[in-house]
């Protein structure tokens, strides 16, 4: 072979080795980044999740002193059968309609309170004013 044909090979080879070098580290970089990707989603889950334990163990530790508290009540109070009654819940919606006047006040004149105000025939009831 002639030196002017070996020259041109031994170019073809480094342009060609080049290429492929410039391939393998576009690709490199490529993994490189869809895995800084998956680090940062995990990162973030484990985050959410770490937020997430430490709201469920509050909730479950409030839920333990509610429930020593309730042990400690059910000591002192005196349980008895009342009977069977008719329960009817106030409505809170401010508009008369289907379930009330929309008033959100008692037949005593009391404002409805939601989660705790109950309605009660006193007439029935032994302690009832």
């Amino acid at each position: 072979m002639r030196p002017d044909t070996l020259s041109k090979l031994a170019v073809t080879a480094a342009i060609c080795a080049t290429v492929a070098s410039g391939i393998a580290v576009g690709m490199a970089n490529g993994r490189i980044n869809d895995l800084e990707m998956q680090r940062d989603i995990y990162k973030s889950r484990a985050e959410d999740w770490e937020g997430t334990a430490g709201i469920v163990a509050q909730y479950a530790d409030d839920l333990a002193d509610e429930l020593k508290i309730r042990s400690k009540l059910d000591e002192k109070l005196d349980v008895e059968y009342a009977g069977i009654f008719k329960c009817t819940a106030y409505c809170t919606e401010k508009w008369s309609h289907i379930c009330g006047t929309g008033t959100g006040i008692t037949a005593s004149g009391q404002p409805i309170q939601a989660g705790v105000t109950v309605a009660a025939d006193q007439t029935l009831l032994p302690y009832g004013t």
